[in-house]
């Protein structure tokens, strides 16, 4: 198990999965993403308005 600090960077990813996928690769292109790097973190809110219930996904 490891822990990661705050240090690095953000990428908000746009709601349209397309947009979304292409930036991703775009980043690889770039080398954004590359074999250095350690973790790739996702996180999003989902929210079920009949239960008015959230669930925080990472």
């Amino acid at each position: 198990v490891s822990t990661y600090g705050d240090e690095g960077y953000t990428f908000q990813l746009p709601k349209s999965r397309k947009t979304a996928q292409s930036n991703l690769a775009t980043m690889k292109k770039n080398n954004w993403i590359d074999r250095s790097t350690r973790i790739v973190l996702i996180e999003f809110i989902l929210h079920n308005k009949n239960l008015h219930n959230y669930c925080f996904v990472k």
